[in-house]
């Protein structure tokens, strides 16, 4: 694997396609990424910040040269993740993840022949109720759904809920665990949240890259599996099994702008057809790759890279 301080066109044999890959050190989807990049005979070059210190970076927009360590940067694809990984920020200290998510996605998107995903998102792509909608109207099955932040309104939307933030960037509670957390003299939630009806496993994510599909089917006794390694998770390839609603979802995304992105679904009592979620266009991925054996992270090279 390329370091930070060594990667560069002048490094690599004429001809080699390189995919720059960057973001937190501390993020583990991107050593899968670099690994799967080897397995297919492409060079990664890794930019990645984290507590031990910081690449060397200059891009002179004059000659419009980039280099990473001194060395002159030229890739056939970029993937750029915001660092999640590093932990709070100090209060008051510069946000570090930004300031090098700007500079790698403002090079990317000077050069139009450099692969990259989602780079024509529009402005509905991460708003959690408009994706909703969106999806409702495509046909989509979702979720019965209140978003509120009056305590009334939640607590008497249905007997067995749940409650997630608007925005994101938490994990699904039940709902009355979280209304008991208020004062009985409670109004209102400083934050609106999506209150939903409970739906049941299995739940499947569906990740889209570039028109291919590739499906994961998960059990798992918590509420939210995600915080926890007893699931049951098990690689369904392209899942044709799942059927008109492959169509849709790949609808939704490309009414989106999005050409990479995890779709999650699960299932109501009683239905065999899959309730639509929620699409993630920065999901994570390595715990999926090994369940697929490594083919969700090639899928993803071959597409940045040709």
């Amino acid at each position: 694997m390329t370091s930070t301080r060594s990667a560069g066109a002048d490094s690599v044999a004429r001809g080699t396609r390189r995919l720059l890959i960057a973001g937190g050190e501390a993020d583990p989807s991107l050593p899968a990424l670099a690994a799967a990049a080897q397995r297919l005979g492409v060079e990664p070059v890794m930019i990645c910040h984290g507590a031990e210190g910081e690449p060397e970076a200059a891009w002179d927009l004059s000659s419009d040269r980039f280099e990473i360590g001194g060395a002159e940067i030229a890739v056939d694809g970029v993937f750029l993740r915001y660092d999640v990984f590093g932990g709070p920020a100090v209060p008051g200290s510069p946000d570090r993840a930004g300031a090098w998510y700007a500079l790698i996605q403002g090079w990317a998107s000077a050069h139009p022949a450099i692969r990259q995903f989602n780079h024509a998102l529009n402005a509905h792509a991460g708003v959690k109720p408009a994706e909703l909608m969106l999806a409702r109207h495509l046909g989509l099955e979702i979720p019965r759904t209140l978003i509120t932040n009056a305590l009334d309104r939640a607590g008497a939307f249905a007997e067995a809920a749940i409650a997630k933030p608007v925005g994101g960037g938490s994990y699904v509670r039940r709902l009355d665990r979280v209304l008991a957390e208020f004062s009985d003299d409670a109004h209102r939630a400083p934050l609106p949240a999506i209150v939903q009806e409970r739906l049941e496993y299995p739940e499947y994510r569906v990740f889209l890259i570039k028109g291919e599909r590739h499906v994961f089917s998960i059990r798992s006794e918590h509420l939210d599996y995600r915080p926890h390694r007893d699931n049951r998770m098990e690689y369904l390839g392209a899942a044709p099994q799942l059927g008109p609603t492959l169509a849709q979802l790949q609808a939704l995304a490309d009414l989106l702008g999005c050409d990479f992105c995890a779709c999650d679904l699960k299932t109501r009592a009683g239905s065999e057809v899959p309730i639509f979620l929620e699409i993630n266009t920065g999901p994570m991925f390595a715990a999926y790759d090994r369940c697929a054996g490594g083919l969700l992270c090639e899928a993803m090279v071959r597409a940045l890279t040709g």
